[in-house]
């Protein structure tokens, strides 16, 4: 048995040890894997800021392009190569916003698809209670500057709509199969002229605020890349520093679950030795109980001879005592004859002896 129970137990090391390490394993990789989204999410976010101040100034660029549009689209006389030069790069600049506002878009919904995987992760650490609190509380910062990134790249989307929108205007009515008329209807012009000035007014106090905005961006993501670099290094210190934590509780845990299974194991030994020799002590105690009915059947019968043989004594007493008394009655039967007959003879020579 106790060389059973040690075979087992080394086994049971084993296996615990390979759990533990398993698990160890598993916390670490998921805990990795929380902090590189972190890290991803906070660094993608600083590129999306870069990329906000790079479209504010391709705006003013398309802002400032917009003018020479107008004079060309107005203008009938303006057909030199300045003009149309500067016509196409409102078309192409304009066209490239738009597509860099449609890219950084699609980019933000992918960061946002990060965040709910980070909280997908950092859910199955709730029992670790404020253990990441602020790894929680960065990633909230991160969630509020990705809605401010939504709302810029809106307005943004708003004003290339509205260069968009003036180049299909110019080209619905300028230029018709690849041709270009030679002047506008004076109606349609003014329609034009009148559109494209409000929409000019509407970008002057749209490029102001971009402006605005840009120098506060630039100071804000100088500020967070510094701050993100050293949250990065505090937060992978501290990821360590739990990780090492939770795998020495996880070295206790299973320390502790190897010496109860080994207890166990040695308690069910014990137990099953118990069982055998009380096994064996229910065996001799049915020989006892076997035996002692057989003793107790001969007891009967010996009492029964026993009984029957006094029964017997005692009529051989009675018997003898009746003997006795009939020889005593025989005696005393043959003693008076003897008495009387002596008694007689004792008379008759009395009486001879008085005749003579």
């Amino acid at each position: 048995m106790d060389a059973d129970t040690i075979t087992y137990g080394s086994a049971s090391n084993e296996h615990f040890s390979a759990g533990e390490m398993e698990a160890g394993g598993d916390i670490t990789r998921e805990v990795e894997s929380a902090t590189r989204i972190l890290t991803r999410v906070e660094l993608d976010l600083a590129r999306s800021a870069e990329k906000l101040v790079n479209l504010d100034i391709l705006v003013l660029h398309v802002v400032a392009r917009e003018h020479d549009f107008e004079t060309f689209v107005i203008v009938e006389e303006c057909a030199s190569d300045g003009c149309v030069e500067k016509a196409l790069e409102f078309d192409l600049l304009s066209g490239i916003l738009d597509s860099e506002v449609g890219e950084l878009d699609s980019f933000l919904f992918t960061l946002r698809t990060e965040i709910l995987s980070f909280h997908g992760i950092m859910s199955s650490f709730e029992q670790l209670g404020g253990a990441f609190k602020e790894t929680e509380e960065n990633m909230k910062d991160c969630e509020e500057s990705l809605k401010q990134s939504f709302e810029q790249v809106s307005e943004i989307k708003v004003q290339s709509a509205n260069f968009q929108r003036i180049l299909t205007t110019a080209r619905d009515e300028k230029w018709k199969d690849g041709e270009e008329v030679a002047s506008f209807e004076h109606g349609h012009l003014l329609n034009l002229n009148t559109s494209i000035k409000m929409q000019t007014a509407e970008q002057q106090r749209y490029i102001l605020r971009m402006l605005e905005r840009s120098l506060a961006r630039e100071l804000e993501l100088e500020k967070k890349l510094t701050e993100s670099r050293e949250t990065e290094e505090e937060l992978k210190l501290r990821l360590q520093q739990e990780v090492h934590y939770i795998v020495e509780e996880s070295e206790v845990t299973f320390e502790r679950l190897f010496e109860a299974e080994y207890t166990a194991e040695i308690l069910l030994g014990i137990s099953k030795e118990l069982l055998r020799r009380i096994q064996i002590i229910q065996f001799n105690l049915d020989g006892s109980v076997q035996r002692e009915g057989g003793l107790k059947s001969k007891l009967q019968n010996s009492e029964s001879t026993i009984k029957d043989m006094e029964n017997l004594i005692e009529d051989l007493q009675s018997k003898a005592e009746e003997k006795k008394r009939r020889m005593q009655d025989i005696i005393i039967k043959k003693g008076e004859k003897n008495c009387s007959k002596a008694f007689g003879k004792m008379y008759k020579d009395a009486y001879y002896v008085s005749e003579e």
